[in-house]
């Protein structure tokens, strides 16, 4: 969800949780005109990314879909630049969609797993211009309860001895 949040124009997301038998399938929808701005993104850890330089997007050294990858026994993400599943191995594919991105994942999900996701999901602040719709239900937008302003230290790239 947060790389959907992230992608410039997006106005719905939409997200689908399944789950029978010990197999969970998750799905995030989303209506970006771009899709992905680069597909290799997820399959390329530590990339440079258009996110890192705003404080406003979400998300660090292209991690999200790399942990999905590592927790799913499948994974396929179709964007504007292409499709890529991942298995056992990466394979990708020329189909493409019109506009935004789909990821869909399927892992071990027993009922207990799934119902905690459940009440992750409503816990989500959706961005006021998006609207975020999970298993058909819309989820309402919150309220911040305060904010603050602060200057963030940036991280020093180290060199360690294998680079």
């Amino acid at each position: 969800m947060q790389n959907a949040f992230d992608e410039q124009g997006v106005k719905i997301v939409k997200v689908t949780v399944d789950q029978a038998k010990g197999t969970g399938r998750i799905t995030v929808e989303d209506d970006a005109p771009e899709g992905f701005q680069r597909l290799s993104d997820a399959w390329t850890l530590y990339a440079s990314c258009h996110k890192r330089p705003d404080p406003t997007k979400s998300g660090r050294y292209n991690l999200a879909e790399k942990v999905i990858v590592a927790l799913s026994r499948r994974v396929t993400i179709e964007t504007t630049k292409g499709t890529v599943e991942f298995t056992s191995v990466r394979r990708q594919g020329r189909a493409r969609r019109p506009f935004g991105s789909k990821v869909e994942a399927e892992l071990r999900m027993n009922a207990a797993e799934y119902e905690e996701i459940m009440q992750w999901v409503n816990l989500v602040i959706v961005p006021d211009h998006i609207m975020l719709t999970v298993n058909g239900t819309e989820i309402p937008h919150k309220r911040f309860i305060n904010t603050f302003e602060a200057k963030l230290m940036k991280e020093e790239r180290r060199r360690s001895g294998w680079e």
